[in-house]
């Protein structure tokens, strides 16, 4: 063991990209005690709080971290997007900005704030910061697919306003198709939809009903929409309206599949 505590850092790194939470919780604990006043421990620490559903606990650590007023812009971006995450738009707004003062063409940061307008339900805002997104992508450097399902889909899913949400799939669609890019929605969506089927109880059931509605509607001629609408569909049926034969819609291996990505996390994140 080094230290300077570096092996926990990485240990815990190690641990949170394979989602064993508890164990990179303890390896972060165990390098904020050797290094007290990095603000990168505090910051992986509140990243790992939220995946185990300890959300005044993440607010604890982040708060601990802003406070240590980070210089970096990877750490800033870190922060801005635990804090969206947590809705403290506007702790999230200030580290998002100091990020964009250190280098205002950095991807990352960039891609946070088309989170941080979806999470506000600015739909202008968020339209022009996609395209700033296309101008900075590069395929051999950043990955696409990730984006739209984290910064993209993920929010406008669960907390953009009902009436953006059309509007900003047709646009989403739109431009996609004008650039080549439709496949990567494709490969984005699944995840996206499982996740609000992961955390079905923070949303109400009226949202859930137009999202199927808005979704059905505006992907219908697509093909490859078929199957993860069909997931979502058959989750709220099954998940949050109590229908227990709804998961019998499925096939045999769709059933294992939505097992796999669905019912099995919904175990972990609440244990």
């Amino acid at each position: 063991e080094r230290e300077d505590g570096t092996a926990n850092l990485n240990l815990g790194l190690l641990y949170l990209s394979t989602e064993q939470y508890k164990l990179a919780k303890k390896h972060f604990t165990l390098f904020i005690k050797t290094n007290p006043d990095s603000v990168t421990g505090y910051i992986f620490q509140g990243l790992v709080s939220i995946a185990l559903n300890e959300y005044d606990l993440a607010k604890t650590y982040f708060s601990i971290a802003f406070e240590k007023e980070p210089s970096d812009v990877f750490y800033l971006n870190l922060l801005g997007s635990g804090y969206l995450y947590l809705n403290e738009q506007e702790k999230a707004l200030k580290s998002l900005k100091k990020g964009l003062l250190y280098d205002k063409e950095d991807y990352n940061i960039n891609t946070s704030f088309v989170q941080y307008y979806l999470t506000i339900s600015n739909l202008e805002k968020s339209q022009q910061q996609f395209q700033k997104i296309c101008s900075l992508f590069n395929k051999d450097e950043h990955d696409f697919i990730t984006f739209l399902e984290s910064k993209n889909l993920q929010p406008l899913l669960s907390v953009t306003d009902l009436p953006m949400v059309k509007t900003y799939l047709e646009f989403l669609l739109t431009t996609l198709e004008d650039k080549l890019l439709l496949p990567e929605l494709w490969k984005a969506f699944p995840k996206a939809i499982f996740t609000v089927l992961i955390t079905i109880e923070q949303h109400s059931a009226e949202r859930l009903d137009q999202l199927n509605n808005y979704l059905k509607e505006i992907f219908k001629a697509y093909k490859e929409m078929t199957i993860p609408l069909l997931y979502f569909d058959i989750g709220i049926r099954y998940l949050k309206k109590g229908d227990k034969r709804a998961i019998y819609d499925l096939s045999k291996e769709e059933r294992q599949v939505f097992k796999e990505f669905v019912l099995d996390k919904r175990e972990v994140s609440t244990e």
